[in-house]
This record gives C-alpha cells, sequence and structure tokens, in this order.
C-alpha cells in the first residue's frame, strides 16, 4: 500500500507526495484510510533554504583552495520524511555527496 506525505508549501498551500513506505511501516487500523496521510513538520522552502545554504559552503570552500577548480558540481539526493522535514538522502547506508571538480588548462598553453 502506498502512503502520503503532506509537504507544506510557502503560500500556505500543501502538495501530497506519495512514498512507498510508511515510517515504522506499521498496518493501518482498519477504515482509516486517513492515517495513510503523514504531514511534514516544515514548509518546503524552508528545508531547501538548508539545502541550498550547505551547497553554498561547499562551493564556497571549493574555491577557497589554493588552486581552485575551474568548474565544481555538487550533487546529492534530497529525502522527503515525517520526522524531520528535507534531509540528505542515504545512499547504502551513507549520505548521498558527490563533489566533481574540474581544472581546465589555459588556452594556448
Amino acid at each position: 500500500m502506498h502512503y502520503f506525505l503532506e509537504v507544506p508549501l510557502d503560500d500556505g498551500g500543501t502538495v501530497l507526495v506519495e512514498v512507498n513506505e510508511r515510517p515504522g511501516d506499521e498496518p493501518l487500523p482498519a477504515g482509516r484510510a486517513r492515517a495513510a496521510v503523514e504531514r511534514m513538520p516544515e514548509a518546503l522552502g524552508a528545508g531547501l533554504q538548508r539545502v541550498q545554504i550547505f551547497a553554498t559552503d561547499v562551493l564556497r570552500r571549493m574555491r577557497s583552495c589554493p588552486e581552485p577548480p575551474d568548474v565544481v558540481a555538487v550533487e546529492f539526493g534530497m529525502k522527503l520524511t515525517a520526522k524531520a522535514g528535507v534531509v540528505v538522502a542515504e545512499s547504502t547506508g551513507e549520505a548521498h555527496l558527490k563533489v566533481t571538480a574540474e581544472w581546465r588548462k589555459p588556452e594556448g598553453g
């Protein structure tokens, strides 16, 4: 059975996100379909703002290297949860974060 996470938006509205598992995956009492909906504790924008600060910090640190890269890419998965809101998603037991740095040869060199 699929469950839904109600995600609050900054404008006061909400969006339902379908999830495959309910936390704890407890069975629902008979006739309690509304229990299949849980609410995220914060607005999506607030969670994304923390993610933006996180990505900006990674970029700032890469730029402060003695020889900073010409290109930096930060990739991470996000998870929406009823308990924690927006979190960096796990990948095989660890947080998923991939930083790619690229140095290009100067033209003519």
